[in-house]
């Protein structure tokens, strides 16, 4: 089994998380755990640089955002991830700032990629 860490940010407090992905098989994940990180840890571990492909699951466990707790989280076009409540349709990202208008969170994607 495949485990990897990929960053996201709060979209309220604009702080920094890791989320915890384990490969169920090759082109799904399941992401089960989260947890605040500082910006030089993750660089240093190497979790910047997380890439990841294919369907994503909610593991039964998964705590959320271990800063507001929503569950979902979108992925901006930048290619970074922000948190997401469910509930605002529009967001903006806490990586480049840019804004947009969602339906749903994500389930299946091209690319996580956090350069």
């Amino acid at each position: 089994m495949r485990v990897v860490i990929a960053l996201s940010k709060c979209n309220s407090s604009k702080s920094l998380y890791g989320i915890r992905f384990e490969q169920i098989d090759s082109n799904s994940w399941e992401y089960t755990w989260a947890f605040p990180i500082k910006e030089s840890a993750a660089k240093q571990e190497g979790f910047d640089k997380t890439t990841i492909k294919g369907t994503l699951i909610e593991g039964d466990e998964y705590p959320g955002c271990p800063f507001c707790n929503a569950i979902g989280f979108f992925l901006c076009s930048c290619g970074q991830l922000n948190c997401w409540n469910s509930k605002k349709q529009r967001v903006t990202c806490s990586w480049c700032g840019e804004t947009g208008e969602l339906s749903n969170g994500i389930n299946k994607i091209d690319v996580i990629n956090n350069l």
